[in-house]
């Protein structure tokens, strides 16, 4: 084999190594970019995987919070608030606009029904320790 020769399955050798090693790189970045790409698409549907446990929970304590305030005790009445705030927060939290405005309006109502329920109450029990019956 001559000089030349050598020389040039030299060169062959090195340019075909250095296009594998480059088609290596290649490779590995698509497939790191890949690794990347499904990573975010993985945290997307974590999120709304979260999400959807999110509004379940919502859904649950709003569920809840009716059953108590059907109860119609002052007592049901408190705890019921305290379920739709918690409601309200997860509601805010998915970003769900119609569940928000929904809850907040019921908490308004369900505020002054214990409000005016609280009151009932106060002035009865003073009118039966001023006066009896």
């Amino acid at each position: 084999m001559s000089k030349f020769s050598k020389k040039k399955n030299s060169v062959h050798c090195l340019v075909s190594s250095g296009l594998i090693a480059l088609l290596g790189i290649v490779l590995v970045g698509e497939s790191v970019g890949a690794v990347a790409k499904s990573a975010g698409v993985e945290l997307a549907q974590e999120q709304v995987t979260s999400n959807e446990a999110i509004r379940k929970e919502a859904k649950r304590l709003t569920d809840e919070g009716l059953q108590l305030y059907e109860q119609e005790t002052t007592q049901s009445i408190k705890q019921a608030i305290k379920k739709w705030e918690r409601a309200l927060e997860l509601w805010q939290k998915v970003g769900d606009k119609k569940w928000q405005a929904t809850t907040m309006v019921e908490l308004g109502v369900l505020i002054a029904i214990y409000i005016i329920i609280s009151k009932q109450l106060t002035y009865t029990t003073k009118h039966y320790l001023c006066c009896g019956k």
